[in-house]
């Protein structure tokens, strides 16, 4: 077996369980792993290089001692995987790059442009890895407000690379279960909203597109109450493990959905149909 940087703290776990005592022994930033919750999400996407980044430790004495622990259990040291030349600085010139096309938006630049230079920019990491940039961004002083910019870019352009991931899987009764059940019925309703649209744009059935559409929000209504558990049970978890960035970004999302359905509400109850299409459409 080899030992690298990218591997999954889930995965290594699973493999090597006796691993999990090691860790939360060895730093204090690790008992995170005694937590049933942050072990199903955190714990699934972080790479032993994001754990060590968020423990500040170096990655690789922290591998050396992981294989040393692993040789101490089972009698045979796992080789350790070295990076290529010139790997070590990928991470930093695609922060760079981040940041250039932050700059370019922030000035008026093109979302179209701005999403293919993300593209290739980052075309080969993990929405993990994006989640660190966004964290290594934040904590070096960019506004919050400025990276939630980047989040249509984020979607656009890892759409297909997300869908080729495997799903999470958490047990159900499980609150991260809970939070991907109610997604997949917030897409279907937010669907069913864009198919009215598309019906009033056309100018097909207008009053009752507009009943149907106040049907609908009345039950994307409930999204708030999906919000505010993640807020209030999901992002404290991940702040408490210095995960910041991530879910003050997600946070803004949040706020920006409640404000543009409560807009669209109204819009829709004046049958506002440029105010209704400009709010529901986004």
């Amino acid at each position: 077996m080899q030992l690298s940087k990218t591997a999954k703290v889930h995965d290594l776990l699973k493999e090597y369980p006796f691993l999990e005592d090691f860790l939360v022994a060895y730093n204090p930033k690790f008992q995170m792993l005694k937590n049933r919750i942050a072990r199903a999400t955190v714990g699934r996407v972080a790479t032993l290089e994001n754990a060590a980044g968020m423990a500040n430790l170096d990655i690789d004495v922290f591998l050396s001692d992981i294989a040393k622990e692993i040789e101490k259990h089972t009698g045979q040291r796992p080789e350790l995987q070295t990076a290529p030349p010139g790997q070590e600085t990928l991470r930093e010139d695609k922060v760079k790059v981040l940041k250039e096309i932050i700059k370019y938006l922030h000035d008026g630049g093109d979302l179209n442009v701005a999403r293919k230079r993300f593209s290739e920019a980052v075309k080969d990491v993990e929405a993990s890895e994006i989640a660190a940039m966004e964290e290594e961004l934040i904590k070096e002083g960019l506004p919050v407000s400025e990276v939630q910019r980047l989040c249509d870019v984020h979607v656009g352009a890892f759409r297909q690379a997300l869908d080729e991931h495997a799903e999470v899987e958490a047990p159900p009764g499980h609150p991260v279960h809970t939070y991907m059940a109610e997604n997949k019925v917030i897409t279907e309703l937010a669907n069913e909203l864009s198919r009215l649209v598309s019906n009033i744009q056309a100018g097909e059935k207008i009053d009752e597109s507009f009943r149907e559409a106040l049907e609908v929000l009345d039950r994307l209504a409930g999204v708030d109450n999906h919000y505010q558990r993640k807020e209030n049970q999901l992002f404290p978890l991940l702040e408490r493990h210095g995960i910041t960035g991530p879910s003050q970004v997600m946070w803004g999302v949040h706020d920006q959905i409640r404000s543009e359905l409560k807009s669209a509400r109204e819009a829709a109850e004046k049958q506002d149909k440029e105010e209704f299409l400009s709010k529901a459409a986004a």
